[in-house]
């Protein structure tokens, strides 16, 4: 019988130019090999979607200073305990798998539109929503933050770290899948959630307000 416990990051070396120095992020960009997960109308494959993401979420968290370790670096077939035990044995304090939307044969694809994140564990709410909170505002529209529990297995098992799981837009929809195709998107889609990122582990810090 064992325990494992894993505390919140202390940033003690953060700075105003990098506010997330000692943080370790695994990103995992889902599907790849020969599993292209969801295709968009123009014949956008899914994991190469989230490979592009990834890569943008690795660039802007480097520059904040972060520590980033990706459990699909390329584009090999790597199983979902594969990719969370990449991301234990590195010892990450946050786990962030970035997907693109789809819905059932029986759905109207054009039904559904906009980011989604999902969690499992209650710790890993807070993280959720600011990512859901950065992710509304780069959509705008009056979209709202949307954030729902969900048994997604890379959750799930990997419950001694904060793990959410974005699916940024229903890759289905001719119209989100026009919008994520569009210059930069991808670029300001990954700030977004870097920002989101940033937001919680500041939240962290700041000392909790008197009862």
């Amino acid at each position: 019988f064992s325990m494992e416990f894993h505390l919140p990051p202390v940033l003690g070396e953060a700075t105003a130019g990098e506010p997330l120095k000692g943080l370790r992020v695994a990103i995992d960009a889902g599907h790849g090999g020969t599993d292209a997960g969801a295709l968009g109308s123009s014949g956008l494959a899914e994991s190469d979607a989230n490979r592009l993401q990834a890569d943008w979420l690795e660039h802007h968290l480097a520059q904040m200073g972060a520590d980033i370790c990706q459990t699909r670096p390329r584009d090999p077939e790597r199983g979902l305990d594969e990719r969370i035990e990449v991301a234990r044995e590195w010892k990450a304090d946050l786990f962030v798998s970035l997907h693109f939307n789809s819905v059932a044969f029986d759905v109207d694809p054009a039904e559904r539109s906009g980011p989604i994140v999902f969690y499992h564990y209650r710790a890993s709410e807070a993280l959720a929503k600011s990512v859901a909170q950065r992710l509304a505002v780069w959509w705008g529209g009056g979209q709202e933050p949307r954030v729902q529990v969900q048994n997604f297995r890379v959750n799930r098992n990997i419950h001694s770290v904060p793990s959410i799981l974005i699916e940024t837009a229903y890759l289905c929809n001719p119209r989100d899948e026009a919008r994520i195709r569009h210059a930069g998107a991808m670029e300001k889609s990954a700030r977004a959630i870097a920002e989101g990122i940033r937001d919680h582990m500041e939240n962290l810090a700041r000392p909790e307000k008197s009862r």
